[in-house]
């Protein structure tokens, strides 16, 4: 299978963390467009918006990204 095809994973998730943790803005705003790009079918209007944004919103944002991607309705 292509790594391109594959959906967000766990630990994919469980690294987003803890980034959101270590990392400054800056580090952590890259690392979430990162994995929103490298997804299945990544998002523009999320890639477009990722930069007014702080780092609480920054989580929420990609976490529903991925919950969706999986089928999980998200708000």
């Amino acid at each position: 299978m292509k790594q391109n095809s594959t959906k967000i994973k766990e630990t994919d998730l469980l690294d987003l963390y803890k980034h959101y943790s270590e990392d400054t803005v800056e580090q952590f705003r890259f690392h979430c467009r990162k994995l929103i790009e490298t997804a299945r079918a990544p998002n523009p209007q999320i890639l477009r918006s990722l930069d007014n944004m702080g780092k609480d919103q920054l989580l929420k944002t990609v976490n529903n990204f991925a919950m969706k991607g999986h089928g999980f309705g998200v708000l």
